[in-house]
């Protein structure tokens, strides 16, 4: 597919798409439907649905999810591969929970500020998880 002038593989499937209203984001490069959408979006009051008719390289699925966020404002973090983050909150704190499922050490550059409730550290202490660790940051929230 390409999108944006640049081009990303498919595999598995590539299902055909007919964009009446939508917002073409890629399109398809070879085969019987070459120059055919490949990805849309359509927009719809405030809201906006994204559809990937295609199973996608991690790169374009990156850049698409990363243009998306920055669009909607929101903020979102580059973790390694294989690091995951998730986010939780309560009336009064937001937990940040990182988990690394490599089997080596990964540094996480954007470790939020707070306390990390496993091991008693300050996120200013933790900027690689061990190989298969985790963290849970509490941070206080704003009033």
């Amino acid at each position: 597919i390409t999108s944006s002038g640049e081009r990303y593989t498919v595999k598995d499937y590539c299902e055909v798409l007919h964009a009446e209203t939508a917002e073409v984001v890629a399109t398809y490069e070879s085969d019987y439907y070459q120059k055919l959408p490949a990805v849309t979006v359509s927009h719809y009051g405030k809201g906006h649905a994204i559809y990937i008719g295609a199973r996608t390289e991690e790169d374009f699925l990156k850049k698409l999810y990363g243009e998306t966020a920055r669009k909607l404002g929101f903020s979102y973090a580059q973790l390694p591969d294989n690091v995951e983050m998730h986010i939780r909150e309560d009336d009064a704190y937001t937990y940040t929970f990182i988990l690394n499922f490599n089997d080596t050490p990964a540094a996480v550059p954007e470790m939020p500020q707070g306390t990390d409730l496993l091991s008693g550290h300050t996120s200013d202490e933790l900027h690689t998880l061990p190989a298969y660790g985790a963290v849970c940051i509490q941070t206080a929230r704003s009033r």
